[in-house]
């Protein structure tokens, strides 16, 4: 039980971390969305989406679904 007990506390400490990352990434996400606005581009970027899921499909097909959830709330937040 007791080695249960700290491998949650380090999930803890990486889910912390996951989190972390999220909030600065959406932020930045924002930021680029702002520019694009301003350059008059589109805001969907369909050859970059593709690049983020080969580089995620490239860890494991876990963490593809998870970028492809993480692009999804992207795309709404539009």
């Amino acid at each position: 039980m007791d080695k249960i007990k700290k491998l949650r506390l380090e999930v803890d400490e990486v889910d912390e971390k996951i989190m972390d990352l999220l909030h600065r990434r959406f932020a930045l996400t924002d930021e680029i969305l702002g520019e694009k606005k301003v350059l008059s581009l589109g805001s969907f970027d369909g050859e970059r989406e593709n690049q983020i899921l080969e580089a995620a499909r490239r860890r494991s097909e876990a963490v593809e679904e998870v970028y492809r959830e993480l692009l999804r709330i992207s795309k709404e937040r539009i």
